[in-house]
């Protein structure tokens, strides 16, 4: 009751501010924010063929300290950096006018792999196999999801710099066996609700964001639901759909997860299974440090093991991203070799120790200081697992497609349409984007 009072005290307030509960097409209608150009005029060598990168905010810095390690090392190249807005649509918009301008602000810049399609199909960025060709970049050296992710129409266009995805975290000293079925996770939660002196039994991302949209495909992927084929085509299931948010909404609803699931986050959520209030936890990598690390309350009392499956499997959806050099550089060359250094040993090994992350270079997964870090790395169920991750959605329409489905999907969290109303609305909206494009 407490949980339908905080949902609609929400709604409504989101209604008296005239903004509608799509945040994110909001969002992209507002002015977007001047990036910067971060760079240190002293370390400027004229003789050097200079080149800027941009990325989204880095708050750990661990993409300027890349940067200042490349800029004194390279004999031939200085790398310029340029901070883009931190927000996800802002960025993508940013991105896709720069180019779409023929600007060179940037000459290479870290995108979403789920841009890609998008990107490359309006020549936008540069295709990279005769590049990758003369660099000895070496694609069997790679996590295969990572570079299928990279790949558009048979070419490879950008070079995969990090990767996430979802995992299940549960308590081991309160779980038994680990729940291999959502049926099974419900069972379970209702079962440990309240024991143990836990608050509840599930938690997970639950605020209108980029994460809700990825965990809503999670569910719609392992129940056999798809807007899209392997070639890009529209192809929607919505028995698979329907059947997907049901069992979203089945959890999300239920009493066994936090009554103020719709305002937490994914650092909200890490910091509540940390404190010990959860069994279980839907989070990326980031959680085991964060749960292993000092003022923890499950320090060694936890493991992580794939999402729960639907009756299509599992569908471990991939997030991450990857560099792309825009068409319009007159120094691809340049790009190319640091866009490259990005994706080696050294600077993958660097993405773990000091931001977290998660690599894409299968070497890194044995390095002796990563495993040290993050020991689930090395076994074979978890490269599995990232290796059948499945991307997003793979079409040039990724905009429209985000747009109509966060919509709709905010629709249905707010329990205004049900999951049957909601799939025959994406589908005929897809339809119309597409007759207008």
């Amino acid at each position: 009751m407490i949980k339908k009072l905080f949902l609609i005290l929400l709604l409504f307030s989101l209604v008296a501010c005239n903004s509608r509960i799509d945040d994110k097409v909001k969002i992209q209608l507002e002015p977007e924010p001047e990036p910067e150009i971060t760079i240190d005029p002293d370390l400027l060598d004229n003789d050097k063929i200079v080149i800027t990168y941009a990325s989204g905010r880095d708050d750990t810095e661990t993409i300027i300290k890349l940067i200042d390690e490349y800029n004194t090392n390279s004999d031939e190249y200085f790398v310029k950096y340029q901070e883009l807005p931190y927000d996800y649509s802002a960025r993508y918009n940013y991105i896709y006018n720069t180019m779409g301008a023929g600007d060179i602000s940037f000459d290479a810049v870290e995108v979403n792999y789920s841009w890609i399609p998008g990107l490359a199909h309006l020549n936008y960025i540069e295709p990279l196999d005769s590049l990758v060709e003369r660099g000895g970049w070496d694609k069997n050296a790679y996590l295969e999801s990572a570079l299928n992710a990279s790949v558009y129409n048979g070419g490879l266009w950008a070079l995969p710099f990090n990767i996430s995805a979802g995992f299940l975290y549960i308590r081991s000293d309160v779980a038994g066996e680990v729940p291999k079925t959502w049926d099974e996770l419900i069972e379970v939660s209702k079962a440990y609700k309240g024991t143990s002196g836990l608050k509840y039994s599930y938690i997970m991302p639950g605020v209108r964001s980029q994460m809700i949209f990825i965990e809503a495909l999670e569910f719609i992927y392992s129940y056999g639901g798809e807007f899209f084929n392997q070639d890009g085509e529209l192809n929607v299931n919505k028995e698979g759909i329907v059947k997907g948010l049901n069992k979203l909404a089945e959890i999300y609803f239920s009493d066994y997860v936090p009554d103020d699931l719709a305002a937490i986050n994914n650092q909200e959520a890490r910091s509540r299974f940390a404190d010990g209030d959860s069994v279980f936890l839907r989070s990326d990598v980031n959680a085991w440090v964060y749960s292993n690390s000092a003022g923890s309350n499950v320090v060694g009392k936890f493991s992580i093991a794939p999402l729960p499956s639907g009756d299509s499997g599992v569908s471990t959806v991939l997030d991450g991203n990857a560099n792309v050099i825009n068409s319009a550089s007159k120094n691809k060359d340049a790009a190319f070799e640091f866009i490259k250094y990005l994706s080696e040993g050294k600077a993958q090994r660097e993405l773990v120790l000091s931001a977290g992350g998660m690599p894409v270079l299968l070497e890194a997964f044995t390095d002796a200081d990563v495993i040290s870090v993050n020991p689930y790395f090395e076994t074979d169920k978890f490269i599995d697992t990232i290796n059948n991750a499945v991307s997003q959605v793979k079409t040039i329409q990724y905009k429209d497609f985000t747009d109509i489905f966060i919509d709709e999907l905010n629709l249905f969290l707010y329990q205004q349409k049900t999951a049957e109303q909601v799939a025959d609305s994406i589908e005929s909206r897809l339809k119309s984007a597409l007759i207008k494009n």
